[in-house]
């Protein structure tokens, strides 16, 4: 979110601070754990390649020699574990963002993912559009729809100025991915 489009709202400079700081506070800790993620699946990968090489020395010098030989197998069994641990993040890492970015899509809030299970989506062939399907289910659903709805925002509630008289100033429709 940017602040030219809650300009483009004609709200005051501080109502869009205000937005925009309660914007930050949901995105950023995701942003951070994106982040987390990405440096733990580095170092996987990092180990899997270390592992990698320990497996081919092994492998060479393990010739002729039975304890060599099963060192080299553990190393091996361990590795092809690693392995498909890195494989299992990455996946649920890309479920992760496509989830993230077809809620944004739908206008809906962050709490949604909470209501999607990667196991569900974990052997889809076409995840994209299987979460997008599941998502359009949830936003028609009537106990859910809500997660999907624009935010209404009073000027008064977020420090916006009173227009001196007693009546409320109209309320404005906000993005939902606030």
């Amino acid at each position: 979110m940017e602040s030219k489009e809650l300009e483009a709202l004609n709200l005051e400079k501080e109502t869009i601070d205000k937005v925009l700081n309660l914007h930050h506070k949901e995105i950023d800790p995701i942003k951070e754990s994106i982040e987390v993620k990405d440096d733990e699946i580095k170092t996987l990968k990092d180990d899997a390649e270390a592992n990698k090489t320990k497996l081919e020395e092994l492998s060479k010098s393990a010739d002729g020699n039975e304890e060599l030989k099963q060192a080299f197998e553990d190393l091996k069994s361990e590795a092809e574990k690693k392995e498909a641990q890195y494989k299992s993040d990455i996946d649920r890492r890309e479920f992760e963002k496509v989830l993230t970015d077809e809620i944004a899509k739908r206008g809906g809030k962050t709490v949604v993912k909470k209501l999607i299970s990667y196991d569900e989506f974990k052997e889809s062939n076409d995840r994209t559009s299987d979460i997008s399907k599941k998502l359009d289910e949830l936003k028609e659903a009537e106990e859910t729809k809500v997660l999907f709805e624009a935010l209404k925002v009073d000027e008064r509630d977020v420090g916006g100025t009173d227009t001196g008289g007693n009546s409320k100033p109209p309320a404005k429709e906000m993005p939902s991915y606030i």
